[in-house]
């Protein structure tokens, strides 16, 4: 399995948007950014 560019490796352990969709009771969408963070 090849390794991981220093460049991958430096956007997966910065801070990062995420969004996080549900949906409302009457079956609208609703998303909102989130943090994205990993454990190093």
């Amino acid at each position: 399995m090849p390794a991981l560019t220093d460049d991958a490796v430096a956007l997966l352990t910065a801070r990062n948007f995420g969004h996080l969709a549900t949906l409302l009771p009457d079956g609208a969408p609703h998303s909102v950014p989130v943090w994205v963070g990993g454990r190093g």
